[in-house]
């Protein structure tokens, strides 16, 4: 495993601010980042994602939960708590690639922002249930889970 990842991996499992400004030594200069929310390419729009998140949840904790590679990619199985004082977390997985400087020049996330965010936060919270609720093949046949039973 690369150096970039290894650093990368210990960011996420303690983020902080001067651990984005650390991004350099984990990103190409031109990395492709993507996630339900935002698709930039540049390790300066990554950094401003980063620091986004952490203006916004400064209590942000992930908790690696599992690492896979294949010839090409290694991906990296995640819970994410927004507030590591509250009780909401959003599973997910991210797949990253190394250029052949063995920095990061890919970074996608995968998650469930409609069932694990939106169907928990007050403004987008009805409209997301009745969606998700709506959108269900057959409610009966389901396993019921808070997001989709309230």
């Amino acid at each position: 495993m690369s150096e970039a990842l290894n650093k990368f991996k210990t960011f996420c499992e303690n983020v902080t601010r001067e651990g984005i400004e650390q991004f350099d030594q984990m990103f190409e200069a031109n990395a492709l980042f993507r996630d339900p929310f935002n698709h930039v390419r540049g390790v300066n729009a990554i950094k401003h994602i980063f620091t986004h998140m952490m203006d916004n949840f400064p209590r942000t904790k992930f908790t690696i939960i599992d690492h896979a590679q294949s010839d090409h990619y290694h991906y990296l199985r995640w819970d994410f708590q927004p507030d590591a004082n509250k009780a909401l977390v959003i599973d997910g997985m991210t797949q990253i690639h190394l250029g052949e400087t063995q920095l990061i020049d890919e970074h996608i996330d995968y998650w469930d922002s409609a069932s694990r965010l939106f169907a928990e936060v007050k403004p987008t919270k009805s409209p997301t249930r009745w969606l998700l609720n709506r959108l269900c093949a057959d409610k009966s046949a389901q396993i019921q889970s808070e997001q989709l039973s309230q």
